[in-house]
């Protein structure tokens, strides 16, 4: 994960890969249904952000939802 401390122990390491790549089938999974799920809907990943990304990338976050808010039906 990124910032995250390397584990050094290698079967700390194998179980992190694990999680890491669950969670990543997971997200997957859920922009999937979203995408099914919501018309007109539109999933935006960020690479490399982590979970305060409205934070660590607001420029992007502040055009994405403006860009959202402009395309309302009034």
């Amino acid at each position: 994960m990124p910032g995250s401390a390397a584990i050094t122990d290698p079967e700390k390491a194998a179980a992190a890969e694990k999680v890491v790549a669950q969670m990543t089938r997971i997200r997957k999974h859920m922009a999937d249904e979203f995408r099914a799920g919501v018309t007109n809907g539109r999933v935006v990943e960020i690479a490399g952000a982590n979970h305060y990304l409205f934070q660590t990338n607001e420029a992007e976050v502040v055009g994405d939802m403006l860009a959202f808010l402009r395309n309302l039906k009034r």
